[in-house]
Protein backbone atom coordinates (compact mmCIF):
# COMPACT_ATOMS: atom_id res chain seq x y z
CA UNK A 1 0.00 0.00 0.00
CA UNK A 2 2.67 2.60 0.54
CA UNK A 3 4.84 1.68 -2.17
CA UNK A 4 1.33 2.26 -4.73
CA UNK A 5 1.38 5.49 -3.04
CA UNK A 6 4.53 6.87 -3.54
CA UNK A 7 4.27 5.75 -6.83
CA UNK A 8 1.60 7.61 -7.54
CA UNK A 9 3.71 11.24 -5.79
CA UNK A 10 6.51 10.10 -7.65
CA UNK A 11 4.31 9.95 -11.05
CA UNK A 12 2.37 13.64 -9.96
CA UNK A 13 5.76 15.19 -9.42
CA UNK A 14 6.83 14.05 -12.65
CA UNK A 15 4.00 14.97 -14.45
CA UNK A 16 4.62 18.56 -12.78
CA UNK A 17 8.12 18.67 -13.47
CA UNK A 18 7.06 17.59 -16.93
CA UNK A 19 4.53 20.95 -17.44
CA UNK A 20 6.75 23.01 -15.71
CA UNK A 21 9.65 22.21 -18.09
CA UNK A 22 7.68 22.44 -21.11
CA UNK A 23 6.19 25.78 -19.65
CA UNK A 24 9.98 27.28 -19.32
CA UNK A 25 11.32 26.25 -22.61
CA UNK A 26 8.01 26.73 -24.43
CA UNK A 27 7.72 29.45 -27.25
CA UNK A 28 8.15 33.00 -26.45
CA UNK A 29 5.06 34.89 -26.73
CA UNK A 30 4.24 37.55 -29.12
CA UNK A 31 5.57 41.10 -28.39
CA UNK A 32 2.85 43.47 -28.93
CA UNK A 33 4.13 45.87 -31.24
CA UNK A 34 3.24 49.97 -29.89
CA UNK A 35 3.01 53.09 -32.62
CA UNK A 36 3.87 56.41 -31.96
CA UNK A 37 2.63 59.00 -34.50
CA UNK A 38 3.97 62.57 -35.52
CA UNK A 39 1.37 64.96 -36.67
CA UNK A 40 2.53 67.87 -39.75
CA UNK A 41 0.04 70.67 -39.59
CA UNK A 42 0.48 72.77 -42.91
CA UNK A 43 -0.45 76.69 -42.15
CA UNK A 44 1.42 77.85 -44.88
CA UNK A 45 5.00 78.34 -45.20
CA UNK A 46 5.79 80.28 -42.13
CA UNK A 47 3.53 78.10 -39.42
CA UNK A 48 3.95 74.95 -40.61
CA UNK A 49 4.96 72.44 -37.39
CA UNK A 50 5.26 68.96 -36.74
CA UNK A 51 3.69 67.83 -33.44
CA UNK A 52 5.58 64.61 -31.89
CA UNK A 53 3.80 62.19 -29.80
CA UNK A 54 5.07 63.13 -26.73
CA UNK A 55 3.26 66.33 -27.21
CA UNK A 56 6.23 68.49 -28.22
CA UNK A 57 5.62 70.79 -30.90
CA UNK A 58 8.85 72.10 -33.42
CA UNK A 59 7.92 74.85 -35.98
CA UNK A 60 9.60 73.85 -39.63
CA UNK A 61 8.51 77.57 -40.95
CA UNK A 62 12.59 78.10 -41.39
CA UNK A 63 13.99 75.28 -43.07
CA UNK A 64 11.12 75.43 -45.24
CA UNK A 65 11.90 79.28 -46.13
CA UNK A 66 15.36 78.18 -47.41
CA UNK A 67 13.78 75.75 -50.30
CA UNK A 68 13.19 77.14 -53.25
CA UNK A 69 9.80 76.16 -54.99
CA UNK A 70 9.25 75.84 -58.53
CA UNK A 71 7.00 78.74 -60.28
CA UNK A 72 4.49 76.05 -61.02
CA UNK A 73 4.35 73.99 -57.98
CA UNK A 74 1.38 74.00 -55.55
CA UNK A 75 2.95 75.00 -52.28
CA UNK A 76 1.33 72.71 -49.65
CA UNK A 77 2.24 69.68 -52.22
CA UNK A 78 5.88 70.76 -52.79
CA UNK A 79 6.32 71.76 -48.98
CA UNK A 80 4.82 68.34 -47.37
CA UNK A 81 6.73 66.04 -50.04
CA UNK A 82 9.90 67.69 -49.51
CA UNK A 83 12.48 65.32 -48.07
Amino acid sequence: MKRSHSIIIALALLVLGGMFALRLFGAETKAVGTYEYATIRWAGKENTHIVRPGGQVEFIGMELRKLQKPDRADDRAFYMNWR
